[in-house]
């Protein structure tokens, strides 16, 4: 859906000011009907004009429309783009990262998200179904936010940020859970015991 110069008018505003709720709703209704990667945007610019950087990990089709959406906001010179990370690389940004943000409309468990569990990184996910319940738990190794509206991934996103006694809760007990059952070498050990009793009939 192509936004007309009264909507781009009214996201550029929301982003450096509080709007109507008249206005507010009006954003929900639109973006509901983006694509996910404006969407993720346009619901994560207003949070992060407070931080100190952002960095977005997109491949080379969706940075131009990021781009685009960012240079009309505030939070334009605090989004850092990376590109493609190596393999090799990927635990040293999981590691830097405040909080890792994954908030699809609709998914399984993301390896992302179990990946930047395995780092320590406290993760923010949406509020919906298909989630492994052992490793998303909500407040108890995510925080789960309804990712269809702004306030709800803003106040997520800044409840991590500030508490950092629950975040750091957060991420211990993700960490846990994620290299005592979905690590390289837990899988593995599955692995051999299933073809233990395989080979044993």
């Amino acid at each position: 859906m192509e936004c007309d110069k009264r909507f781009r008018e009214l996201i550029d505003r929301s982003f450096v000011e509080e709007v109507s709720e008249g206005e507010r709703r009006l954003m929900h209704d639109h973006i509901r009907d983006c694509d996910g990667c404006k969407r993720y945007v346009e619901l994560t610019a207003r949070t992060i004009r407070g931080l100190r950087e952002f960095t977005f990990t997109r491949g080379p089709d969706s940075s131009a429309q990021v781009r685009e959406i960012l240079a009309r906001g505030a939070a334009r010179n605090r989004v850092r783009f990376v590109g493609a990370i190596s393999h090799d690389e990927m635990p040293d940004y999981y590691r830097l990262a405040d909080v890792t943000v994954s908030i699809p409309s609709s998914d399984g468990t993301p390896m992302s998200v179990l990946e930047s569990m395995a780092c320590g990184t406290p993760v923010l996910v949406s509020r919906i179904p298909n989630y492994d319940a052992h490793y998303i738990e909500d407040q108890r190794t995510v925080m789960m936010v309804d990712q269809r509206y702004s306030g709800p991934v803003g106040a997520g996103l800044i409840k991590l940020l500030q508490d950092r006694s629950l975040a750091t809760r957060i991420a211990n007990e993700a960490k846990r859970r994620v290299v005592a059952s979905a690590s390289y070498e837990a899988q593995m050990a599955k692995m051999g015991k299933l073809y233990e009793r395989i080979s044993h009939g």
